[in-house]
């Protein structure tokens, strides 16, 4: 994947997630899948971006988030964003 690594952040349930994932037949290219139904919160609670980080070792910076919908995909991105301090 010329060095990118993929995750997947999604309010469900892990395995459900895993499982479609897997159907697609897509699963083995990402590294990481945070499901709000496995750690006890759902986006747009920062702490969903955060967990991605700690299990990939990198920081929010070097990521680049893809979502669908404004409200729990693009705001809690733009909330890390103005906790930088720049």
């Amino acid at each position: 994947m010329n060095g990118h690594r993929l995750g997947v952040i999604t309010n469900g349930d892990l395995n459900q997630q895993k499982l479609k994932l897997e159907r697609m037949g897509v699963l083995d290219y990402f590294e990481v899948v945070v499901a709000s139904g496995d750690v006890g919160f759902s986006k747009p609670d920062t702490r969903m971006f955060e967990i991605a980080c700690e299990m990939t070792g990198t920081h929010w910076c070097e990521m680049i988030y893809v979502g669908d919908d404004l409200a729990t995909d693009i705001v809690p991105c733009e909330a890390l964003y103005d906790e930088l301090e720049l």
